[in-house]
C-alpha cells in the first residue's frame, strides 16, 4: 500500500525470467493495505526476477511517496507433465538394405512410443527399434512419445539417406587443415574423412599422411565410424613461421580398394586445398582479395597473419599502433598469386591494440588485434 500519493503516480510490479524482459504483474495503486496475487504463466521455469518502479518514469521527476511491502512470495508446485520426445539412429546414411537401429532418447518417462520411419511402411511401437530400408531415398523421421499426462512427437526430416550399394572403393573426401597450441607450443593439425563411391563413410580404413610447415613426419590412423580420422603433428613450435601443410600418401582397408584418382584433396594446407585429382589441380588461387583475421589473437608475443591474392602483384603489409605510426612493415615487395602468411613478433612491444594493413595496387584492407603480456 501507498500511504499517500502527492505526485498522482502509482508504483507497478513486473517479472522477468531473463532479466532484461519485462512482463506486468499488478499496479499497486491502494491507499490501504491490500492483499494482491497473480498468477504467472504455465510452463515458467528458472530464475524469477521481480522488480517494482514508478509508473512516472520521465526523465528529471522523482517519486515523492513511500511504497509499503509487508510480504512477497511465490507459490509453486511441481507436478508431472507429459514427455518431450527426442531421438537418435545409427547409422543416418548408408548403401541399402541400411539397418538404422533407433534410441529413444526422450525425457518426462515415457511409457509408450510410436514410431513412423518415413517411407510408407515402417511403424512401431518398441522403445527403441531397428529398421532396415530397402531402396534408395532420403527419409523423415517421426517418433511420439506418451505417458499418462499426455504426448509430444519429435519429427526429424530429411534424418535418413539411403544410397546406392557401393562398388568397394573409398577415396579422400575432405581434407581439414590447421593448428593447436598446447601451453606455448603450436602443433599442425590435420582431419581426413574417407568416404565410398556412393558418398557413405568408411571406418576402419588406415589412412598414411605426411606433414611440412614449420615442423614435419609421416603418420598414420584409423577412421571412426563417420570415416574421420585426425592427425597431430609430433613436434610444436612456440613461434611457427609459414603453414602447415598435409598430403594423403596411402589408405589402406580390409574390404575397400582405394581410388585415389577420385580424392577430393590429396594435399592440403592450412589456407586451402592444394591439389584434389577429381577437381584437378587447384594451386591455391583464389577468387578475390582477402585479409584474414591473426590468429591467435589476442596473442602473445607472436601470431600468424594470412591473406590471399588471385594474381601476382606488389604487396604492403604494416603494422600500426593506436596513434597510426608504421611499428613494423611486414612485406613490401612483389608476392606470387596465392595464400601467403606472416609471423608478427611482438616481443619488442607492449600490450595494447594494434591494427594491420594490406595494400596492393587494388586492393586495401585494414584488421585489428590484441597484444596481451
Amino acid at each position: 500500500y501507498r500511504p499517500t500519493n502527492s505526485d498522482g503516480d502509482n508504483f507497478i510490479f513486473e517479472y522477468s525470467t531473463d532479466g532484461s524482459t519485462w512482463l506486468s504483474l499488478v499496479t499497486v495503486a491502494s491507499s490501504t493495505e491490500q492483499v494482491y496475487s497473480v498468477s504467472l504463466p504455465a510452463n515458467t521455469s528458472g530464475t524469477v526476477y521481480v522488480r517494482t518502479y514508478d509508473s512516472k518514469r520521465s526523465w528529471g521527476l522523482i517519486s515523492l511517496d513511500n511504497l509499503y511491502i509487508d510480504q512477497m512470495y511465490i507459490e509453486y508446485e511441481s507436478t508431472p507433465g507429459p514427455p518431450v520426445a527426442d531421438f537418435s539412429g545409427i547409422p543416418t546414411s548408408g548403401p541399402y538394405p541400411l539397418l538404422v537401429n533407433f534410441t529413444d532418447i526422450s525425457t518426462g518417462n515415457p511409457t509408450s512410443w510410436s514410431w513412423d520411419f518415413g517411407d510408407g511402411v515402417g511403424t512401431s511401437t518398441a522403445q527403441n527399434p531397428s529398421y532396415t530400408y530397402n531402396n534408395i531415398g532420403t527419409y523423415t523421421v517421426t517418433m511420439t512419445a506418451t505417458n499418462a499426462y499426455g504426448s509430444d512427437a519429435e519429427t526429424k526430416v530429411d534424418y535418413i539417406n539411403v544410397t546406392d550399394q557401393s562398388t568397394g572403393t573409398m577415396h579422400v573426401s575432405a581434407m581439414s587443415v590447421g593448428r593447436t597450441k598446447s601451453a606455448a607450443y603450436y602443433y599442425g593439425t590435420c582431419t581426413v574423412t574417407i568416404q565410398d563411391d556412393v558418398g557413405a563413410p568408411v571406418a576402419n580404413a588406415t589412412v598414411y599422411v605426411t606433414a611440412t610447415g614449420p615442423t614435419g613426419g609421416s603418420y598414420n590412423g584409423i577412421t571412426a565410424a563417420d570415416g574421420t580420422v585426425d592427425f597431430q603433428t609430433a613436434t610444436g613450435l612456440k613461434k611457427p613461421v609459414g603453414e602447415w601443410c598435409f598430403e594423403v600418401t596411402n589408405v589402406t582397408h580390409a574390404v575397400y580398394t582405394y581410388d585415389s584418382g577420385s580424392n577430393n584433396a590429396t594435399q592440403t594446407c592450412e589456407s586451402g586445398v592444394v591439389y584434389g585429382t577429381k577437381n584437378g589441380d587447384l594451386a591455391l588461387i583464389p577468387d578475390e582479395y582477402n585479409l584474414s583475421q591473426n590468429y591467435p589473437n589476442p596473442f602473445n608475443p607472436a601470431t600468424e597473419i594470412g591473406f590471399s591474392l588471385p594474381k601476382a602483384t606488389h604487396v604492403s603489409l604494416v603494422v600500426y599502433n593506436l596513434l597510426g605510426q608504421t611499428i613494423e612493415t611486414l612485406v613490401d615487395g612483389e608476392l606470387s598469386a596465392g595464400p601467403h602468411s606472416v609471423t608478427f613478433d611482438a616481443s619488442p612491444y607492449s600490450s595494447g591494440i594494434y591494427f594491420y594493413r594490406l595494400q596492393t595496387d587494388d586492393f586495401t584492407d585494414i584488421q585489428k588485434m590484441v597484444l596481451v603480456k
